[in-house]
């Protein structure tokens, strides 16, 4: 997959993981896991931690998939990947290796090929959402024309469902309009 270019998402240009992404989809078999904003809000209600959910969609991921795999590489986002591991296997118990590392998306280019996948997915539904709802950047925190965007428009009942409301970005927003600033989250 290196010799195809095949690299950690972030550093490629939408066009190339575009073109990569046609031909990585008809390699092998592969499978995508998404939560909707809804499900990712009344899961963080419940105090489930994000990486939590996260594990718990590796674990989806694996089971959905036609041949089990005999090792699985995870790009841990927690900072032990060792409890990233543990994570999921509370919600798969079949027979596998797991390879958890930090930024495992720039060291093994089968990570680097799920990560592409995703990125292209996601970016389809960022374009989806923008002719639905109007153009709101990224969608990332740290865009600047993804903050204006939810400034304007965050109460707007149209992208309610699209929000997760567990996010610091929006209770920051509810409790300033409240009058209780970020102290009292």
């Amino acid at each position: 997959m290196r010799t195809m270019g095949v690299k950690d998402s972030k550093v490629l240009t939408p066009s190339t993981r575009s073109k990569l992404y046609h031909k990585l989809i008809k390699m092998g078999d592969y499978t995508v896991v998404e939560y909707p904003a809804e499900k990712l809000t009344d899961l963080m209600r419940k105090k489930v931690s994000l990486n939590l959910i996260e594990a718990i969609m590796v674990a989806e991921a694996i089971s959905q998939l036609k041949d089990k795999p005999h090792t699985v590489f995870v790009d841990s986002p927690d900072a032990v990947p060792g409890k990233f591991e543990g994570r999921i296997r509370q919600f798969f118990d079949g027979v596998v290796e797991f390879v958890c590392e930090n930024k495992a998306d720039a060291k093994y280019p089968v990570v680097s090929a799920a990560s592409i996948i995703a990125k292209v997915l996601r970016d389809q539904q960022i374009e989806h959402l923008h002719n639905e709802i109007g153009d709101f950047g990224s969608g990332y925190t740290s865009d600047p024309k993804t903050i204006e965007f939810l400034d304007k428009n965050w109460k707007n009942k149209d992208i309610q469902k699209y929000l997760r409301h567990e996010w610091s970005t929006i209770k920051d927003k509810k409790s300033t309009q409240m009058g209780m600033g970020k102290f009292f989250e």
